[in-house]
């Protein structure tokens, strides 16, 4: 058995692939990356004992990739069948795959087809040695010597292989032994005449594949009409010239050659139909098999060919529905289209495997027409199971969330619309219902995120389990569910909010050797009443949640339109209250998140780094995280302000930092707000340069997407700023449309990847192609490339191994009250540190 490489990153497609080979008779040998598959290739202490590789050539190609293709390139290699399965068919693949013998680039829309690719690659080559440089071979047939002579040197001149004798009887005997394309025969000779000897030549099997040509002397329509009557297909004559008697020889030797194509091409033909990688069959227009190939046999778990010859099509095996029930024939498209004699193209339905499962195929009929008619019909068809099955997969993906298995946003607005429709047009009462994890972001910030992501799964796993199968249950991100009750009222509606709030106040949750404790805020919605849209139920039942937050927390509030309204509004305005007091008292507190250096602290950064955090003392002993409140902030115009309080603190930390002796770098955030504003910046501008620090030491982090929004002033802001010898990173990147075209308007020194390409990169081989190529790009501009949320070694290793220069994450360390040394060497004892954002309440109890 012939053994194939399979290099492909994704685990589905990989899986696909190596059942494709398998069907084809292919041992496949998998590799779940380019590099795992150079490094085996190049393994000189086990040399590898593979007949081909099929590579899944991945959108963004990695250097390993480039370096595997280059391997496949070399001499040594030169005997392995490749095949690269691609997105696009670039010029630069399609031109390596010509310039190497065996090779072939196929779409990954046709990825079926690479097992047969592969067969017809391997198969061994056919095609005989040439017999010399014309590649025929003649049989000179003439009882003169002298002719003999002359004819045969010519023809020998000119590049034919030749083999002459005087009788007929000995050229009979040397034709039947050998392998002749032509025969030359001589009219007149003394046994008998030489139209004679071509009709033997023409009705032996042995010999009736050569061509038969007569040379005479004599110009006569007798011996001519005798000649082509026996079969020859040329008369040549001895007395015309050399170059007429050549051009007619050429002439036989071109018609020769086309019959040999012919013959090799309805070999070809033949061996396609044998090990063809679509199922091939034919019917009369009874719809009676007469042919049927191996790969159709194969998918229909039909043992002996002989078993279907000569019976209905539609008794074996697609004679019924897509729910496997029987059909009779005039109900039936496939055998309707054999009577008529049509093409039926681009069809989908199912046959019937001979153990009695069902198998989803699609194909196309062609009619097979012969010289006296419609003689019946071709049907070709593809075993459909995989991508009926990847189909099904998408289509779940599409209205699921990937992390807990509910319903997503996506879904739950759709049943929504409907259910909110149905209690319109029935007056029936449902309620919608928006679930919120109180403070569930310390989680995150203290144990991490993949010890969230495991505690929001199993808190999925239990609401869904209470509420049941007639309640539609959706998480809409992060830790805020969502669920619509139907045909409901107030009673029940607090009857099952508060066992949703019991389930889980009750409830301990173990997670990663760790308990927790869980308190959830509920807002409820009417569906069905006044003129609101589903869209705004949905929204009011979020107000609701915020109200019941407000209110303490781990309760339920019904909204009420007028007065929750109010109360909202009131809350933003009661907030920025509170911001602009919290300015007053300078309440504003900053954490530090390192970001440490995967080479061990090369350049540019032979120092401490930290990134500053900011959060909020609400007086009540907790610190608010800045997504509670930097978006009422925001809608006051309080961020220029808050943002230059920050600038201040820093500089003040970097001078006693360096006072101390500390080689400190702080990076600072900045709004998108601060950016665009004129007074902002001059404002600091004169705080740096009134500032004694290094300037070097302090970095200004800007969001993609707010820079994005005002390109001209940000780019003026970065400008300024760096004439005094502030450097700039641009956070988040990736984010954007067009983050490439920022990049290069953009005056930065760093880029910091997006977390939604690092958190699970070590998982998903998209993410790492995506964070490879953009830290390629990032390295080619001369830039430093930063990783955010590292969350596991996993990630730590990949990006190490991508050459990424600094991370950052719960993995590292969580923000600490202070800055402090790490190193990667104990960073993962960090997470376990004590929770700086959390005072006077216990990790394991999140209320």
């Amino acid at each position: 058995m012939q053994r194939i490489v399979v290099v492909e990153e994704s685990t589905t497609l990989r899986y696909i692939l190596c059942r494709g080979l398998e069907r084809h008779g292919f041992e496949p040998v998998a590799f779940e990356s380019p590099a795992a598959a150079l490094a085996r290739l190049m393994d000189r202490t086990s040399p590898p004992d593979f007949d081909g590789v099929l590579l899944g050539w991945p959108v963004v190609p990695s250097e390993a990739a480039h370096r595997l293709l280059a391997c496949l390139s070399d001499p040594e290699n030169a005997h392995l069948a490749v095949v690269l399965l691609a997105q696009e068919l670039g010029d630069s693949l399609v031109a390596w795959a010509q310039e190497r013998r065996l090779s072939a680039v196929v779409p990954w829309d046709d990825h079926h087809e690479a097992g047969g690719t592969l067969s017809l690659l391997l198969k061994p080559s056919t095609v005989e040695p040439a017999r010399g440089d014309r590649g025929i071979r003649i049989l000179l047939v003439d009882d003169s010597h002298s002719v003999r002579f002359f004819y045969h040197r010519l023809l020998t001149r000119e590049g034919y292989q030749v083999e002459s004798c005087a009788d007929p009887a000995a050229a009979f005997e040397l034709a039947s032994r050998g392998d002749f394309d032509l025969a030359v025969v001589d009219y007149f000779m003394p046994e008998e005449n030489g139209d004679r000897l071509c009709a033997r030549l023409r009705a032996d099997p042995r010999t009736a594949h050569m061509e038969l040509a007569v040379l005479t002397g004599v110009y006569n329509d007798e011996v001519i009409r005798n000649c082509l009557e026996a079969g020859a297909v040329e008369c040549l004559f001895k007395n015309e010239a050399e170059s007429l008697f050549l051009a007619r020889i050429g002439a036989l030797w071109r018609s020769i050659l086309a019959h040999k194509a012919a013959e090799a091409g309805r070999s070809r033909l033949e061996a396609i139909l044998t090990s063809a990688g679509d199922g091939i069959y034919g019917v009369d227009r009874q719809g009676n098999i007469t042919f049927i190939n191996a790969t159709a046999c194969r998918i229909l778990g039909i043992e002996d060919t002989q078993d279907v010859l000569g019976r209905s099509a539609h008794e074996i095996f697609h004679g019924i529905n897509r729910l496997g029930h029987p059909v009779l024939p005039e109900r039936c498209p496939l055998s309707q289209t054999y009577a008529r004699g049509s093409v039926y193209a681009g069809w989908e339905t199912v046959f019937r495997h001979q153990s009695g499962r069902l198998i989803p195929v699609e194909g196309s009929i062609r009619p097979l027409e012969e010289s006296y008619g419609h003689a019946g019909s071709v049907v070709a068809f593809q075993d459909i199971s995989e991508r009926k099955a990847m189909e099904a997969q998408l289509h779940w993906q599409a209205e699921h969330d990937e992390l807990t298995g509910l319903y997503n946003r996506r879904y739950l607005e759709r049943a929504l619309e409907a259910e909110h429709a149905r209690c319109q047009s029935t007056g029936l009462q449902s309620a919608v219902l928006l679930l919120n994890l109180d403070r569930f972001k310390y989680v995150n910030d203290t144990a991490g995120h993949t010890v969230g992501d495991s505690l929001l799964m199993e808190v999925s796993r239990r609401l869904s389990a209470h509420l049941g199968d007639d309640v539609v249950l959706a998480r809409l991100g992060g830790d805020e569910f969502a669920a619509i009750v139907p045909q409901t009222d107030i009673e029940n509606l607090h009857a099952v909010s508060e066992g949703l709030r019991r389930l889980l106040h009750e409830t301990s949750f173990r997670v990663a050797e760790r308990n927790f404790r869980l308190n959830i805020s509920i807002g409820a919605a009417w569906l069905g009443r006044g003129s609101e849209t589903a869209a705004d139920v949905l929204a009011n039942a979020d107000v609701a949640c915020h109200l019941a937050k407000q209110g303490g927390r781990n309760q339920l509030h019904v909204y009420e339109p007028e007065q929750d309204m109010r109360a909202f509004m009131g809350r933003d305005l009661d907030y920025a209250s509170r911001l602009r007091d919290a300015l007053e008292r300078d309440a504003f507190v900053l954490r530090y998140q390192p970001i440490v250096a995967t080479q061990g602290g090369s350049e540019p950064y032979p120092r401490e780094q930290y990134e500053v955090l900011l959060r909020l003392d609400d007086g009540n002993g907790d610190l608010l995280l800045p997504g509670t409140f930097i978006p009422v902030a925001e809608r006051f115009g309080l961020m220029p302000e808050i943002d230059v309080r920050v600038v201040a603190r820093a500089l003040r930390e970097l001078r006693a930092l360096h006072t101390e002796g500390r080689n400190v770098v702080l990076n600072v955030n900045l709004s998108g707000r601060t950016l665009s504003d004129p007074a902002t910046l001059s404002r600091i501008e004169h705080m740096i340069q009134e500032s004694t620090v290094d300037r070097t030491c302090l970095v200004f982090e800007i969001t993609e997407t707010c820079a994005i929004l005002n390109l001209a002033a940000a780019r003026g802001f970065i400008d300024t700023l760096r004439l005094l010898g502030v450097r700039f990173a641009l956070d988040d990147f990736g984010t954007g449309f067009c983050s490439l075209s920022h990049l290069k308007q953009l005056p930065v020194d760093i880029v910091k990847f997006d977390g939604q390409f690092v958190r699970e990169l070590h998982r998903d081989s998209s993410d790492r192609a995506m964070v490879a190529a953009m830290n390629d790009i990032v390295h080619a501009m001369g830039l430093t490339s930063v990783a955010e949320y590292v969350e596991c070694d996993e990630v730590l290793k990949a990006l190490r191994v991508m050459g990424v220069d600094f991370v950052q994450g719960h993995h590292i360390s969580p923000p600490v009250a202070a800055p402090r040394p790490v190193s990667l060497a104990r960073a993962p004892a960090s997470v376990a540190a004590a929770a700086p954002d959390m005072p006077d309440l216990p990790v394991d109890t999140i209320h």
